[in-house]
């Protein structure tokens, strides 16, 4: 990971189109990661004005967005059945527990129940519950 210059924003985190910026390349290149959850490396100035909003794969299948939906949407991650997604990418799922909880496609990736069961297990580990 190069360090950031001084003369260089920092958009680590903001999101453009379907690119969030994760790593800082050098020069105006940065690491981004797309809402399919794959990355692509490009000018900070391209992705700003519009010019590239989506990695390679996406861009070259078109709407990948819509066919992934339909094809997740019913099925179960650990204790989280998935239910919707929205245009901004975060999918929405069903905890075994309960409630409902919104997460990125990353997080889906290790993510396997809801917050609340995260720190439920956590007490319990500790002896706290």
């Amino acid at each position: 990971m190069s360090k950031i210059r001084r003369d260089v924003d920092d958009l680590t985190g903001q999101r453009f189109g379907d690119l969030t910026a994760e790593e800082y390349l050098g020069g105006n290149v940065w690491r981004w990661r797309c809402t399919c959850g794959k990355h692509r490396d490009a000018r900070a100035s391209y992705v700003k004005a519009g010019r590239t909003t989506k990695c390679m794969t996406c861009a070259k299948s078109g709407n990948r967005r819509t066919r992934d939906t339909k094809y997740f949407i019913g099925e179960v991650v650990g204790k989280l059945t998935i239910i919707d997604k929205d245009l901004g990418g975060l999918w929405t799922c069903l905890c075994a527990c309960g409630l409902t909880t919104t997460l990125t496609t990353g997080q889906l990736a290790y993510r396997r129940q809801c917050y609340f069961c995260d720190e439920v297990d956590k007490l319990l580990q500790d002896n706290l519950l």
